[in-house]
């Protein structure tokens, strides 16, 4: 501690004047051997105190009395220091009883410290936090020892502060405890931060020990250090074993530039993701997927690697590459067209029969709706028909559909396409041109029911209407009839100029008749150069005749087949319903009867079934 000049010289000056003070004082420094300075220290304040104890009572009164007030103003100095630190700091006078206190001590109790000094420890704690800080200074007091302890202590605030709390014992000259100075520093954020930290550790230890995942901690030299206990089963190595290798040891050769990679990434952008083979004890080799961070163990810098065993996800998705493969083959193959659409019904793959289809590529198809591809009239149509799949339905139906022009027929089967959780999300399609085949079958439908020759209705066909038309005329009491025609001198021709002529002959006349009837009329060949005609809803023999000479005049006129000019009549025999029967066969076989009267009356005539004709045409053929 260091003493100004005009402090010491104010001191005398009270009693011997300032100017002798100053003499005095410059007299006994120069006697001293000491330098005229500003400050002194303690020592050289005591050698010159003691040079002036020679100038009599009076100097010695005066030196006393300024080193009195040197001790009360180091006291002021330690009282202002101990009112600026943080710590918790007072004087316990006995067991219970607190002697002074620091700033900070007020400061937790929020009162002034002359309210606190003198206090009974009873009454500014709770009877419990007291029991246990009495208990404290009576170790201090009886046992004359030094003493730490950690007390919980409720503020002024009701809060709960665990303070860590040291008590030293001062002893007077006869080794009596005189008091206890104590120290206390809030220690309850620290003890929560430690708490806290162990619980991380605790979280930390217990993932890293149940993680399904394996867990390994490097050295930067690419030393494993630590390891989970998956990472041991992992391995094939126990815990002691697997700390002792390094990365090298367990990865496959292939990989080791990994794991210098993997330093560098780490120590670039914090973190390292990546896929190897790793090699276990017993030399299996297994895929691995790694990811890696920077990771602070035992105060240095290591790298935490999480490994996951990823060889049955690498067969499955092997598996699923050749699947795809596989689908992608028959998908692309398939003569069928075959497309994907998503819930809002566009195209989101197709094949390359689609392609071929619609002559563009898929990435021009994708993304497209029916109405881009077949125009809004169908796109309705097809939009309806989607709806239904997308509510469940299966639809198995043929559709004709015009693509760039051209009209096509498919047969379409359509099925809903669900996710994992079997919700719809879209619908498969299968798309099979029939064009051909159903020309095909109509091909085939109607050379079962009309002529080769003349491509007319053929019988079976014209039974069906005739038996059709006299349902209709029953149900209606109408009148229908029916007419059987035999070319007259046909069999000449054909006998002088050839069958092939005959059939060109017969072709024309087929086309001439069919030029005379009505909508609902229907011409068969019966074979050779017979037809048969049905008129459904006629009114009698009066229309039906002249439908007959109508027919006889087209006969009549020439035929120019092959560059041959052919001249034709007719004979023509008429039944009529009900009149001369009432179901098809009877009715064809009284025509054949009429036309036969037609031809023994000269030919080039109708004649009208009757029962006289049916006597006469029996008597002839007897």
């Amino acid at each position: 501690m260091k003493t100004k000049k005009n402090d010491l010289i104010n001191t005398f000056a009270q009693s011997i004047g300032i100017q002798a003070a100053r003499e005095l004082i410059a007299k006994k420094i120069n006697a001293a051997n000491l330098k005229d300075k500003e400050d002194y220290t303690e020592e050289e304040i005591a050698r010159i105190c003691g040079e002036l104890t020679t100038e009599g009572d009076l100097i010695r009164i005066i030196a006393q009395s300024f080193l009195i007030q040197s001790e009360h103003k180091r006291a002021e100095e330690q009282i202002l220091l101990l009112d600026n630190i943080e710590t918790i700091i007072w004087y316990s006078t006995d067991i219970e009883t607190y002697g002074s206190v620091n700033k900070a001590c007020a400061d937790f109790w929020e009162m002034k410290k002359e309210d606190i000094e003198g206090k009974n420890i009873y009454d500014l704690m709770s009877r419990e936090e007291a029991k246990i800080c009495v208990a404290g200074n009576r170790e201090v007091f009886e046992k004359k020892k030094q003493i730490h302890t950690e007390e919980w202590v409720t503020n002024s605030k009701g809060e709960k502060c665990l303070l860590s709390v040291t008590k030293t014992p001062k002893l007077d000259a006869n080794g009596n405890v005189e008091y206890a100075v104590c120290a206390a520093e809030d220690i309850t954020e620290r003890r929560q931060v430690e708490e806290a930290l162990r619980e991380s550790e605790t979280r930390y230890r217990n993932i890293f020990n149940s993680a399904t995942d394996s867990f390994l901690i490097f050295d930067m030299d690419g030393n494993i250090v630590e390891a989970n206990p998956q990472a041991c089963k992992m391995y094939g190595y126990s815990h002691d074993e697997l700390i002792k290798l390094s990365g090298k040891d367990i990865v496959h050769p292939d990989y080791y530039h990994l794991f210098e990679q993997f330093k560098r990434d780490v120590q670039a952008t914090g973190e390292f993701h990546t896929e190897s083979i790793d090699v276990h004890k017993d030399g299996t080799q297994f895929h691995i997927e790694v990811k890696g961070t920077e990771f602070d163990y035992r105060g240095k810098k290591h790298l935490l690697a999480v490994i996951r065993d990823i060889t049955e996800r690498k067969e499955a998705e092997e598996a699923l590459k050749e699947s795809e493969e596989r689908f992608r083959a028959i998908f692309d193959t398939a003569e069928d067209s075959i497309f994907i659409k998503d819930n809002t019904l566009k195209y989101t793959h197709v094949n390359r029969a689609m392609e071929r289809l619609f002559e563009l590529p898929a990435s021009k198809l994708i993304g497209l709706t029916d109405d881009d591809l077949f125009g809004k009239e169908a796109g309705i149509h097809i939009r309806d028909i989607d709806s239904r799949v997308l509510k469940g339905e299966i639809i198995d139906e043929e559709h004709t559909k015009s693509v760039k022009g051209v009209s096509f027929t498919f047969h379409i089967i359509k099925v809903p396409m669900r996710n994992k959780s079997g919700e719809i999300i879209g619908i498969c399609g299968i798309a099979r041109d029939i064009t051909k085949r159903k020309e095909a079958e109509k091909e085939l439908a109607y050379m079962a029911t009309h002529d080769a020759l003349t491509n007319l209705p053929n019988r079976l066909l014209f039974n069906d209407r005739l038996t059709l038309a006299l349902k209709q005329a029953q149900r209606n009491q109408q009148k229908l009839a029916v007419m059987l025609l035999d070319l007259d001198q046909f069999k000449e021709i054909n006998d002088t100029l050839g069958h092939s002529v005959g059939d060109l002959l017969l072709q024309a006349v087929g086309d001439r008749l069919a030029g005379l009837l009505r909508k609902s009329d229907t011409i068969t060949r019966m074979g050779g150069d017979e037809f048969l005609l049905l008129f459904p809803e006629t009114a009698g023999t009066e229309t039906t005749s002249k439908i007959a000479k109508k027919i006889l005049k087209a006969i009549q006129k020439p035929f120019v087949v092959d560059n041959h000019k052919l001249h034709i009549t007719t004979s023509i025999g008429i039944a009529i319903h009900p009149d001369n029967g009432e179901d098809a066969e009877i009715l064809i076989k009284n025509a054949d009867i009429a036309m036969y009267s037609a031809k023994r009356k000269g030919r080039d005539n109708h004649q009208y079934y009757s029962s006289a004709i049916n006597t006469e045409d029996q008597d002839n053929r007897c």
